[in-house]
């Protein structure tokens, strides 16, 4: 679903810290960067419970960005990491936009190939984590 109410974004906010701060140790002034007012958000609730995030921003040239895709730990490996990027992608659909991109933990790469995301030149490190850049054409 769409996080369109401030307490949906607050629901948000709340897996990502709890993904990205608390477990992964990112400092919280990186993982609130002033961007959440622009992005799409979207939420995959389980049993009416918030469990996974993401959102998605506009870049120019019709192209999208799937940042801070968060699936809280206990809830992994049940398909909730896809169902939040193709969620993300119908939303770029809806905007017209004609590619994404996204730059997940480099362990992440054969989850992103299966879903059609191909490695692009990019990585960074942040934190203790490698990111790698993808694309997918819409």
């Amino acid at each position: 679903m769409r996080a369109r109410t401030g307490a949906e974004r607050a629901e948000a906010l709340a897996i990502r810290y709890a993904v990205f701060v608390q477990e992964q140790g990112i400092p919280v002034e990186i993982e609130q960067d002033g961007h959440d007012e622009e992005a799409d958000h979207v939420l995959i609730l389980h049993a009416g419970r918030p469990v996974g995030t993401g959102r998605l921003r506009c870049l120019p040239g019709s192209l999208g960005k799937l940042e801070r895709i968060a699936v809280l730990p206990s809830y992994r490996g049940q398909g909730i990491g896809r169902e939040l990027v193709l969620a993300l992608e119908a939303v770029a659909r809806e905007r017209d936009m004609k590619a994404v991109v996204l730059e997940p933990h480099d362990d992440l790469l054969a989850f992103y190939r299966k879903l059609g995301y191909r490695r692009i030149p990019g990585a960074r490190t942040v934190g203790m984590h490698r990111l790698i850049t993808m694309e997918k054409r819409l």
